[in-house]
C-alpha cells in the first residue's frame, strides 16, 4: 500500500467533506494521528481506515483504488466538465459523458456513483420529463453514502436534496419542496467548512420561488435579500439576475411597481454582463405582464 497517496486521498476527500482533522478524528482516533496519516507519518490499521471511509461516505476499498489507479485528475476533469454543462443546462451532453463513463473502474466508489446517479436524475426530469423516476433515482443517490445516525453530512447530499426540492416544486408538490429546501439550508449550518458556497445560494433562490408560488411575497422579498448579500459576500453573480428578478416579482404582485421596475432593471443588467440574452427576454416579458397585472401560475 502507497500510504503517501493514501494520505493525501483522506486529506483531499476530508477537505470536499467540509471536515476538519479533529471532526474526522472524532471517536476514531486522535487528531494527531490523523495529521501523521495525512503527512505519511503513520499507515492506518484496518479498524482505524474502515471507520475514516465510513465517516468520509466512501467504500474502504476506495483507497485501494487511490494507490492502483493514478487518474483522479481524470475523475475530476470529468466530474468539473458535468457540472460546467449543468450550469449550461446542456443535460444531453450530460447525459452522453455518464453514459460513456459510469462503467469505467475508475468510477466505482460510492462517491462517483452517488455524482453519476445524482446527474442521471436531473437529465432523466428535463429530458424525459420523468420527474417521479428523477426523485426516486434521487433517493437512491442520496442513500449511498447517508446514514441517520450519522452527526455531520456531506454536501453532496445536501445538493441532492437541493435536486429533489426542485423536482418538486416543478410538479407542484409545495409543502415536500419548501420541507427540503428548509432541510438544506439547515443541515449545511452542521458542516464545520463549507467547500462550495454557492449550495447556500441556490437553496435560499429556491425557497424564495416556493414562498412566492404560495403567495407569501414579503417572506420570499426577505430570503431574495439574503441571497443577494450572500452573492456580494461571496463576489459572484451567480444566481444575483435571478434574485433581483424574484425580488421584483413579488414587489409587482404587492403593487410597488416603482420598486419592481428597479430590480427588473438591475436583473437585466447583470444578464447583459454575463450576456444571457435568453433570460433578458425572459425578464422582459413576464416584467409587461406583471406590471399590468396579467398575472401567470407560471411566473
Amino acid at each position: 500500500m502507497d500510504e503517501y497517496q493514501i494520505g493525501e486521498a483522506i486529506r483531499s476527500l476530508r477537505k470536499m467533506s467540509g471536515l476538519s482533522q479533529k471532526d474526522l478524528s472524532e471517536e476514531i482516533c486522535t487528531q494527531a494521528q490523523i495529521s501523521k496519516i495525512e503527512n505519511n507519518n503513520e499507515i492506518p490499521s484496518a479498524i482505524i481506515l474502515y471507520k475514516i471511509a465510513k465517516r468520509l461516505g466512501v467504500d474502504m476499498n476506495y483507497f485501494f483504488d487511490v494507490v492502483e489507479t493514478p487518474r483522479l485528475d481524470y475523475v475530476n476533469e470529468v466530474k468539473e466538465m458535468i457540472k460546467n454543462l449543468k450550469r449550461e443546462r446542456n443535460y444531453k451532453k450530460i447525459l452522453e459523458i455518464i453514459k460513456s463513463e459510469k462503467r469505467n473502474p475508475l468510477f466505482q466508489t460510492k462517491e462517483n456513483q452517488q455524482f453519476f446517479l445524482w446527474h442521471e436524475a436531473i437529465c432523466i426530469h428535463y429530458i424525459e420529463n420523468r420527474p417521479e423516476t428523477a426523485v426516486d433515482l434521487l433517493d437512491y443517490a442520496f442513500s449511498l453514502t447517508n446514514s441517520h445516525n450519522k452527526k455531520y453530512y456531506l454536501e453532496s447530499e445536501i445538493e441532492i436534496l437541493n435536486s429533489i426540492a426542485i423536482i418538486q416544486k416543478d410538479i407542484h408538490l409545495y409543502k415536500e419542496s419548501e420541507k427540503n429546501f428548509r432541510e438544506g439550508l439547515k443541515l449545511l449550518k452542521y458542516i464545520p467548512q463549507v467547500k462550495d458556497k454557492l449550495i447556500e445560494i441556490r437553496l435560499i433562490y429556491g425557497l424564495s420561488k416556493i414562498l412566492t408560488d404560495t403567495k407569501r411575497y414579503e417572506e420570499s422579498m426577505n430570503y431574495c435579500k439574503k441571497g443577494i448579500k450572500k452573492c456580494k459576500k461571496q463576489e459572484t453573480l451567480y444566481l444575483l439576475g435571478e434574485l433581483h428578478y424574484q425580488y421584483g416579482s413579488n414587489c409587482a404582485r404587492l403593487g410597488k411597481e416603482k420598486k419592481a421596475e428597479e430590480f427588473f432593471e438591475k436583473a437585466i443588467q447583470i444578464f447583459e454582463i454575463q450576456e444571457n440574452y435568453v433570460y433578458i427576454d425572459l425578464v422582459n416579458t413576464y416584467k409587461k405582464r406583471l406590471l399590468s397585472y396579467e398575472l401567470s401560475e407560471n411566473l
